[in-house]
């Protein structure tokens, strides 16, 4: 599985994109570059071997702080642009993952909060119940219906699909609780990583 669907490990790099992609790519680097306090030279637009796939990639291995990553982050999706991210260093890209782990963990928590469900996110446990039976309970907690939101694959749960843009409020809601409640439960259905996350972890 892949470690994180906006970490694109670029290996060959081209100077332009056609159109639009390469504007909005362009854009979301001058945000960096004028936010973040990043060297220039530093970022690089280009794809992944995707004419289509907009990527900003960070060169180099020179440490970041959390706050320039966090900016870093930001600034690549301010004004919902769709650019994703590429870090060629292990050890930038490693900081990277933890400051968005944190920052969704949080996020999550705070969502499950203000619904009043914080106390009630299950517990998986292997030796009582199947992880598809675990997916269902998540559902279930936030009054999705079984099986709308989250699935099993080769033993990780993932989400099914991206929220339809024709969901009402509502179901976007459950959407967003079910994923959430997924993350808490120590089972991130977006950004599956390995290994596989163990009971003892899932407390928030």
């Amino acid at each position: 599985m892949s470690l994180a669907p906006a970490l694109l490990f670029a290996t060959g790099m081209v100077a332009a994109l056609p159109g639009s992609a390469h504007r909005a790519a362009e854009a979301a680097r001058l945000r960096i570059i004028a936010a973040c306090h990043i060297a220039a030279d530093r970022l690089v637009v280009g794809n992944d071997g995707d004419p289509s796939l907009d990527v900003v990639s960070l060169k180099g291995s020179d440490p970041l702080s959390p706050a320039q990553l966090g900016c870093f982050a930001d600034r690549l999706t301010d004004g919902g642009a769709d650019v994703a991210l590429s870090i060629e260093d292990e050890r930038v890209n490693k900081a990277y993952d933890r400051m968005r782990r944190h920052r969704m963990v949080t996020s999550a928590r705070a969502d499950l909060r203000r619904r009043g469900l914080l106390d009630r996110v299950p517990h998986f446990d292997r030796r009582h119940e199947t992880l598809r039976a675990f997916a269902v309970r998540l559902e279930r907690l936030c009054e999705a219906r079984p099986h709308t939101v989250l699935r099993v694959v080769d033993g990780w749960i993932t989400i099914r699909d991206d929220p339809p843009a024709h969901q009402t409020g509502p179901q976007l809601r459950r959407w967003f609780c079910v994923t959430n409640a997924a993350i808490l439960s120590g089972h991130d259905p977006i950004t599956v990583v390995a290994p596989p996350p163990v009971p003892s972890i899932v407390v928030y």
